[in-house]
């Protein structure tokens, strides 16, 4: 075999491999996109789920402190009117959602990292507040129901309201 015939032959395997490696990284950078649009559609679900069930639970931490006389409750009431802030918040999940399907395949890889990143953030956020509301509606819940019950053997001429 001559000289010029084992360059070329040199040259042919290098390129080879090198179209090989090219596309080796170029499947691992399309998986890694799609398993960041995957996070980023399912981190959208749980949040939609977790807002969802923020909503509910204001619901019923509603039922819980309406039975709590009206002057103690005001500020708790007015905490729990956030039925807006949930529908902000679902807005706000459509329009990244809308985003997404429009500009996933033009936007940049450290767009959707930083997506995906910001969204599981503010998952994770919501979380923790509604653990957070179980916790305070479990302790209302516990701390009224003998208030409420004590205040039924009292006098009516003693009961808030009713004089």
């Amino acid at each position: 075999m001559s000289s010029t015939h084992a360059l070329a032959l040199l040259l042919v395997a290098a390129v080879t491999i090198l179209g090989v490696v090219a596309m080796g990284l170029s499947s691992a950078r399309h998986r890694r996109r799609q398993r960041t649009l995957t996070r980023i559609m399912d981190d959208a679900d749980a949040m939609e789920q977790l807002l969802h069930r923020t909503r509910d639970k204001m619901g019923a931490m509603q039922n819980v402190v309406g039975r709590v006389p009206a002057d103690i409750a005001a500020d708790a009431r007015a905490s729990l009117d956030t039925d807006a802030r949930v529908q902000a918040g679902l807005r706000d999940l459509l329009q990244h959602r809308m985003w997404l399907q429009q500009h996933a395949d033009s936007a940049s890889q450290d767009a959707l990292d930083e997506a995906a990143a910001a969204l599981s953030r503010a998952r994770e956020r919501i979380a923790a507040e509604l653990a957070r509301l179980d916790d305070a509606g479990a302790e209302l819940d516990s701390a009224t129901g003998p208030a409420i019950a004590a205040a039924g053997r009292e006098p009516a001429t003693l009961r808030r309201g009713e004089q």
